[in-house]
């Protein structure tokens, strides 16, 4: 799940949206629909996917107003993910995707890094773009998390001012990344989130992924847990060989007992 982008020289208001997808060092954005599961249920298949469709459509047209291009074939329900060559710009779009979440009652989950990328067809891999996902997915629903690189990049010029969230641990990174939350300036500051609404999940376990724990626990299939989150099957496994990974799981059995001893099922 995913909306991301990395560094730049700052850019005037005036600059084109970008119509190519850049290699070398640039700006990530992740988007991510927040417990999605819930929603589902909540909603119903055919009406959230309807949502998410729209939503989806509302989010790359404000990447592109921002100057940003979003990845082609991304679904949002496996994530957004764009980038930009201005880390000023890719923060708004942001904060205006964030907005349209909001909105169409489908928070997110948004992450910005900043590192260099490998264009491929219409796609972008690299490490940055790892960690863009990571990021996203320790935000809060409706929030905005992004990497000491992209704030070192942006804090003079985004207009908006940023609270510490401190040296974070991601899956396949060695290194921990110092995690920022981006407010506007006219937002009162804030020491900590509420309680229920940090992503206080055991062993470093993403929401999308406790998403996709909580179906496994419900006796969910893969095809199953692909069309209740809208996920490609490729992605849905992905995410189990991840989960079970962290959790030290060899099964789906295994996984759903960690769901219960953790208060993890979808009841909870």
């Amino acid at each position: 799940p995913r909306l991301i982008a990395e560094f730049v020289s700052e850019t005037s208001e005036t600059e084109p949206a970008a119509t190519t997808l850049p290699s070398g060092t640039a700006v990530i954005l992740f988007a991510d629909i927040a417990d999605s599961t819930a929603l589902t249920e909540r909603l119903g298949d055919a009406a959230f996917r309807a949502k998410a469709r729209d939503l989806d459509a509302t989010l790359r047209s404000v990447i592109h107003e921002h100057a940003g291009t979003a990845i082609e074939g991304k679904l949002l329900g496996d994530g957004v993910l764009a980038v930009f060559t201005s880390a000023r710009k890719a923060i708004e779009a942001a904060l205006a995707c964030g907005t349209a979440g909001s909105r169409a009652e489908l928070p997110l989950h948004l992450g910005l890094h900043a590192g260099d990328v490998i264009h491929e067809e219409n796609n972008i891999y690299g490490g940055a773009v790892n960690i863009a996902s990571r990021i996203s997915g320790l935000s809060a629903p409706g929030e905005v998390l992004v990497s000491e690189t992209v704030r070192s990049l942006a804090r003079t010029s985004a207009g908006v001012r940023f609270e510490d969230r401190g040296d974070q641990r991601l899956k396949g990174v060695s290194d921990a990344v110092r995690v920022w939350a981006v407010k506007p300036l006219d937002a009162s500051p804030v020491s900590d989130l509420p309680r229920s609404q940090k992503p206080a999940y055991p062993d470093l376990l993403t929401a999308r992924e406790v998403e996709v724990l909580r179906l496994i626990a419900a006796g969910r299939t893969n095809l199953e847990i692909s069309r209740e989150l809208v996920l490609s099957l490729r992605t849905v496994a992905r995410h189990i060989t991840n989960i079970y990974g962290k959790i030290g799981a060899r099964s789906k059995v295994d996984a759903a007992s960690y769901a219960m001893r953790h208060n993890l099922t979808v009841e909870s």
